[in-house]
């Protein structure tokens, strides 16, 4: 008989990287750093103009993703800063955002939301001056987000993907 019971498998970013690549991330957290590691595992091939975030999603697209367990739902918490833009720094250093993936796909994100203006400035600073050293146009200033961010309380979301949920469970 049937408990019900739904399994899952979680663990952070930086666990299911080392677990499938053997990459310490918290050791490659700088472009050149992780650019230099992917060459010696030959993990991935670094182009001149490729970003921390080309080279993170070159990792894990091709050598996480594809890996996860298809039968159980699989939960990613804890990401890079430089993966969550909005997301609040947990105290052990890593951005409170999460993922689900079951049967091959991401059904859901969410993260802890930032609640801090002077942080959420600093970030568009930090991400403006990256797009424009490539070339890209800076994103608006989020003038509205940051007066909302002065107002929030202490807030979550969560994204859900309906249609991959009732795809996954008919499967």
């Amino acid at each position: 008989p049937s408990n019900n019971t739904l399994e899952f498998q979680k663990d952070s970013v930086a666990g299911w990287v080392a677990n499938y690549t053997s990459v310490d991330l918290s050791k490659n957290l700088d472009r050149e750093t992780l650019s230099r590691t992917l060459q010696a595992t030959k993990l991935v091939s670094p182009q001149p103009n490729d970003s921390w975030d080309d080279l993170f999603f070159k990792l894990w697209l091709d050598h996480v993703e594809p890996n996860f367990p298809k039968e159980v739902p699989v939960i990613v918490h804890d990401y890079p800063t430089q993966q969550s833009a909005l997301g609040k720094i947990g105290k052990n250093g890593w951005t409170e955002r999460f993922e689900i993936y079951w049967k091959g796909m991401e059904l859901c994100n969410g993260c802890t939301e930032l609640g801090d203006a002077d942080q959420c400035r600093s970030r568009y600073a930090r991400e403006s001056e990256i797009r424009k050293s490539r070339g890209l146009k800076a994103h608006p200033f989020p003038n509205r987000l940051l007066e909302a961010t002065q107002k929030l309380p202490p807030a979550s979301g969560v994204a859900v993907g309906l249609n991959r949920l009732f795809w996954a469970l008919q499967r």
